[in-house]
């Protein structure tokens, strides 16, 4: 994550990342990532981030085969030097797929995910973390092994997560 400080409250965030998937049992991929965006500092204590989320994935040949767009907010809360809830959101604009003659497989009608993460600071370098969302979409066709159900092909995905972070820095 890069920051470019516009003043003592905004600053405008940015990552990018390329893969190269090398694959001996299937087709080579390539792949873009990227969140741009801008950060609110309310207090040492309280900011928001707003964020619009891309990735694309071609194929060897470099035709597209995935798309994903989403606008997403951040809004972590330090409650104390040890602790600190990041409750965010994602609202999908655009998740698509194509096969290679590049005609579209799938697309999303709406969806977004709400959540939270929670971060417990062991020592400076060491960080237990847990969290949870709720992602409700909806797809223009069913997904296989009836993953999204009725006509409107919906689809609720609950997550879960607990991890452990170590800064080696």
């Amino acid at each position: 994550m890069r920051r470019i400080q516009i003043n003592k409250k905004w600053s405008f965030d940015f990552w990018d990342a390329l893969y190269y998937y090398s694959n001996f049992l299937a087709s080579n991929y390539y792949e873009w990532e990227a969140e741009h965006g801008v950060t609110y500092k309310h207090s040492n204590a309280v900011t928001a981030k707003f964020t619009l989320y891309n990735d694309r994935v071609w194929d060897k040949d470099f035709n597209q085969v995935f798309a994903r767009d989403q606008i997403r907010g951040y809004f972590p809360i330090k409650i104390s030097e040890k602790w600190a809830i990041t409750p965010y959101f994602r609202y999908f604009l655009n998740d698509s797929s194509y096969d290679g003659q590049k005609n579209l497989t799938q697309r999303i009608k709406n969806g977004y995910r709400i959540g939270t993460q929670i971060a417990y600071n062991v020592t400076p370098k060491l960080t237990l973390w847990g969290g949870a969302a709720i992602e409700a979409t909806q797809w223009k066709y069913p997904i296989n092994n009836h993953m999204t159900s009725g006509r409107s092909h919906s689809q609720t995905y609950y997550l879960g997560q607990i991890g452990i972070k170590y800064s080696w820095q």
